[in-house]
């Protein structure tokens, strides 16, 4: 039976009817007082230890329904002996490994680079229209578009955004700055901006990060009423404005300066530097999905704030210039000089401010900001490979298809990639396979906005996806560089990672296989100094599409990429309007057989993750890096902890509690390993899935619908930088700003919410 929810199909039951490489090699990589029992901290803590608590039994529930209904499908099953199908075959790995081909993905790449796709346009609607129509020729069961209703942000249709300096005497304007390259599609702005006039001295403050603005505080520099100039890097460009609003600022211009898009490459097209005129787009929304609809879908019937209501945007006008600009505007600063480590690459010597020297003190910066807010359609592409034993449960692979310009890196790669790798899965399909678990392919809109398609989809299918969904992979820029593999993900992706790593090759080196697992612990590992290091994983933080599944709703997910091996020129053109076909294909991966090996591995990963019976989810990964994250909080942290009598003892409890119970289940179920009683399977797997989730935090706990998980996720002071127990770093962070008693009592809840938490993950735990 097919259920359908506003006139297109639910997800709660599946309708089963219905080469020689360029990679090189080398050798060594915070209470009121009033009284009451249920106020005051101890009261605080009481109602999250309630919350927690209903929180879990809805887990329970929802276990003991899932079991009855499943023990009759299974008994079923196992009557059949069907569950010897449910099997891995490395012939099948294998088949897609050959049927992958690096000529295809360049042919995908020079086609889907041709035009910018921006959401909510007219080339964005065609390219969902394009791919649905080629994964409808890849065999799939079923390929729909799934759209939402979200609020978007564009330059304005009329003029341009204005950035110039005046004359404060005679209000004439001296330099216009408002230009853009002569091949830009898209007028400069930054989507989220604050729409403004803003007048003000200007003032050099790095990066913009929140250190850079205390050692303007040291050098008794205000920014108050002041238009900060700072640069891009370090930290996320909306974090940067709302900082400077912080500090007083009333305006934002921010540039790629070159000692960071340049550095030793030649400018383009004879290098991957960034040319002077270049300007980066991007969006100043730091929190995924639509900004209207927080927690809930961007559906057409939504409730939506009236107009002027706060959406969590900034708040002051902000706009990007290019390091031309930058330099005619930096080489007249007045003030003092800044730290060694602010100096750029512009041959300007770099001052502070506020204002211009001599003769040019009577000038000042003006930034008006014009931007639209336009609500607009915008377009999933979702399709699907039906499992033909555990129909409801749900690997998933997925890639935004939208841009900012023609977006050859970000994503036409990770496109490239993706269309490849359907295709692949649909000769596979073609050839008589069909996945144990259901298989599904999807294609974000508006992530460059702020990871809207990819959440909105996630908001309006949470229930059944949090209960089914086995992991997410996730596909991006996945090229970059050539030099290594970079990976981030959940520690239950660890060990399919490296099992397929180890099975794709990426050369043949004399009558042995040089594989991706071979090249990226040689290049990446975990430990530096250790020779016998296994390859690093990385924390997810924010960034991409991976972020709703993980920190929104515990799915357990992974992000893939080849980079260079030095990260802080990966690549220059991100973002630009130098981003095109022929800086990959030029430059980055010629023989485009990078980009072959990545679809290679994400492939291999899919239909492991599908048709292997148990899943290879290992709790003792995650509590490798659970032990790991703590000693870098007590060697960060651990004095100031101290200094106010918190102990980090709980939390280690915890952890070796969680481990020791993992290891009697895991012992456990091996003793009744090989038994022909499928459901014994079933509920093992499901166990697994469920621990990820348990570590989502409930609403009210963490006033947040958008980072919930409690063991893994953003920085507070950059989400793009992933942490372990980021709850409790943030309130760490907080306290250190202002020691009051409830912020410090803050730490302590969450350190034993998340003990808590620990304790309800224990796998194998009795239940009432």
């Amino acid at each position: 039976m097919v259920e359908y929810i506003r006139g297109k199909k639910a997800y709660t039951k599946w309708d089963a009817d219905s080469e020689n490489v360029d990679i090189e090699y080398h050798d060594g990589l915070k209470q009121s007082a009033v009284g009451g029992y249920l106020n005051g901290t101890k009261g605080k803590i009481i109602k999250v230890l309630f919350l927690l608590l209903l929180f879990f039994l809805g887990f329970v529930v929802g276990y003991l329904v899932r079991r009855g209904v499943h023990e009759k499908y299974f008994s079923s099953l196992q009557s059949t002996g069907l569950q010897f199908a449910f099997e891995f075959k490395i012939e099948d790995a294998k088949f897609l490994e050959k049927e992958i081909q690096s000529d295809n993905i360049k042919e995908y790449l020079r086609n889907f680079s041709l035009k910018p796709r921006s959401a909510g346009t007219s080339w964005g609607k065609d390219v969902a229209t394009v791919i649905q129509r080629h994964w409808e020729q890849s065999a799939l069961d079923d390929v729909r578009l799934e759209k939402y209703f979200v609020l978007l942000s564009y330059p304005p249709l009329n003029g341009s955004n204005l950035v110039l300096t005046v004359d404060e005497k005679t209000n004439a304007t001296v330099t216009n700055f408002t230009n853009k390259p002569a091949n830009a599609e898209l007028k400069p702005y930054l989507a989220y901006s604050a729409n403004g006039i803003a007048f003000g001295k200007l003032v050099y403050a790095n990066y913009g990060r929140r250190e850079d603005f205390m050692v303007l505080q040291k050098l008794n520099v205000s920014v108050g009423g002041c238009v900060v100039l700072m640069r891009l890097g370090k930290a996320h460009r909306g974090d940067k404005v709302r900082w400077a609003f912080e500090m007083g600022a009333v305006g934002a211009l921010l540039y790629p300066d070159p000692a960071d898009y340049v550095g030793q490459h030649k400018l383009f097209p004879k290098g991957l530097g960034l040319p002077g005129d270049a300007i980066v787009y991007g969006s100043l929304k730091t929190f995924p999905g639509d900004p209207e609809t927080p927690g809930l879908p961007s559906i057409d019937v939504a409730y939506r704030p009236i107009p002027g209501s706060d959406l969590g945007l900034p708040k002051i006008p902000a706009q990007p210039i290019s390091y031309n600009d930058a330099r005619i505007l930096l080489s007249i600063m007045s003030g003092p000089d800044p730290p060694t480590s602010w100096i750029g690459g512009l041959n300007v010597t770099y001052r502070v401010g506020p204002g211009f020297e001599s003769p040019n003190e009577t000038q000042t910066v003006k930034l008006e900001v014009n931007n639209m807010l336009q609500r607009r359609e915008i377009a999933n592409v979702i399709g699907v490979i039906y499992g033909r034993i555990e129909r409801d449960e749900y690997v998933i692979v997925g890639c935004h298809h939208d841009t900012w310009t023609t977006g050859a890196s970000d994503p036409g790669t990770g496109m490239a990639v993706m269309m490849e790798t359907v295709r692949a899965f649909g000769a596979l399909r073609k050839s008589g396979w069909a996945p144990s678990r259901s298989l599904i392919f999807a294609s974000w809109d508006a992530e460059e906005f702020g990871i809207i398609g990819s959440t909105e989809w996630v908001e309006d299918h949470g229930k059944e996806l949090m209960d089914n969904t086995v992991a997410y992979i996730n596909i991006d820029s996945t090229v970059t560089g050539n030099y290594t593999l970079e990976a981030l993900g959940s520690p239950f992706m660890r060990r399919v990672l490296y099992e397929a790593t180890k099975e794709v090759s990426v050369y043949q080196f004399e009558d042995q296989p040089l594989t991706v697992y071979d090249l990226w612990r040689n290049r990446s590992p975990q430990g530096q100094m250790n020779p016998h290091s296994i390859p690093k994983l990385d924390i997810l933080g924010s960034g991409s599409d991976f972020v709703s599944f993980m920190s929104g709703y515990g799915v357990p997910s992974l992000h893939l990429q080849f980079v260079n091996n030095d990260l802080d020129f990966d690549y220059p053109l991100y973002h630009t309007d130098y981003d095109i076909y022929d800086s990959i294909a030029n430059f980055v991966d010629p023989s485009f057989n990078a980009s072959a090996i990545l679809a290679r591995v994400v492939a291999t990963i899919a239909v492991k993750l599908t048709d292997t019976l148990v899943l290879p989810f290992g709790c003792d990964d995650y509590v490798d890096e659970m032990n790991r994250g703590l000693a870098v909080l007590k060697r960060k942290y651990g004095v100031f902890l101290l200094e106010h009598g918190i102990l980090t003892d709980i939390l280690q409890k915890a952890i070796n509690h969680f481990d020791r119970a993992a290891n009697i289940h895991y012992s456990s179920f091996a003793k009744m390993n090989g038994t022909d009683n499928v459901l014994l399977y079933h509920e093992f797997n499901h166990q697994l899935m469920q621990v990820e989730r348990t570590f989502i935090l409930p609403q009210p706990i963490n006033n947040s619908t958008r980072f919930r998980h409690a063991i893994f996720g953003p920085h507070r002071e950059d989400i793009h930088e992933g942490v372990v127990f980021p709850t409790i770093i943030d309130a760490i962070l907080c306290a250190q700003r202002n020691a009051t008693v409830e912020n410090v009592e803050q730490i302590k809840m969450r350190m034993a919410t998340v003990v808590q938490l620990l304790r309800m993950a224990e796998i194998g735990r009795a239940h009432v």
